[in-house]
């Protein structure tokens, strides 16, 4: 897959026959893998003897991509991106070419002494500081129209309803139960088409897009949780991650 230019790969078990599948496999179901960091056994198949588990590759072609940035960046075309691109690559090189070798000195015309280890804002900074904004343009955008959305059963049931799952805790203190399961799905399922998307990031694999939704959950009584989600790279659709009381149980 690395040499046919892929820099990740997902994960997929055997979802149609879930009955089949084991937690280990089952848990990483749909997680994405940086190639590099692939570890048979321990997020690659075979994860153990007679496992059926595959992986699969983004396959999102440049025309979907260009397409994509289009739709997000509304009033932005292509061209003026990359018109914008190709003149701060420009900026870089001139800067690169200034020498500001010897440690503490000032090469501007005044001459002056640089005291080391003050930290001064240069051009080069500014004009990262501008990169990064575009990308947070862009990945606010694509969070802000983003309609299609997955929530797999292993993230209801094998997660936020497993008694022995990482935030059992939150979820029986509000009053839910193993059997709570539709309940809570349609419950996140109004959170993300009329919630609020905020704390946009990159993930953890490049490309990927993270976002919370703040939203009131429970049976008994509500509390404030913390759904957190992701887009992954090459997709157009969000998938439910994770969620958590914000208000109680720590």
């Amino acid at each position: 897959m690395k040499n046919a230019g892929f820099d990740e790969y997902e994960f997929i078990s055997l979802g149609e026959n879930a009955e089949n599948v084991c937690d280990t496999c089952d848990d990483l179901d749909g997680e994405r893998f940086r190639i590099s960091e692939a570890a048979v056994g321990v997020n690659c198949p075979p994860m153990h003897p007679f496992c059926r588990c595959k992986v699969t590759t983004p396959q999102e072609t440049l025309e979907d991509i260009q397409a994509d940035i289009e739709r997000m960046l509304e009033g932005t075309s292509i061209e003026e991106i990359e018109q914008r691109l190709d003149q701060m690559i420009a900026e870089r090189e001139q800067i690169g070419t200034t020498d500001n070798s010897a440690e503490g000195v000032d090469k501007s015309e005044n001459g002056g002494i640089i005291e080391v280890g003050k930290e001064e804002t240069t051009e080069n900074d500014m004009l990262t500081k501008e990169a990064e904004d575009l990308t947070i343009e862009y990945m606010t955008e694509k969070v802000m129209s983003m309609n299609e959305f997955v929530i797999a059963d292993s993230k209801i049931e094998g997660f936020c309803l497993n008694p022995n799952g990482k935030h059992w805790d939150h979820f029986s203190a509000v009053g839910y139960t193993t059997k709570d399961g539709e309940l809570l799905r349609n419950q996140l399922r109004d959170a993300f088409e009329k919630g609020i998307r905020v704390d946009v990031k990159e993930g953890k694999i490049k490309g990927d897009i993270c976002f919370n939704i703040y939203t009131q959950l429970g049976v008994t009584e509500k509390h404030l949780f913390l759904t957190g989600w992701q887009i992954d790279h090459g997709t157009n659709c969000a998938r439910f991650i994770t969620a958590f009381d914000k208000e109680g149980s720590g």
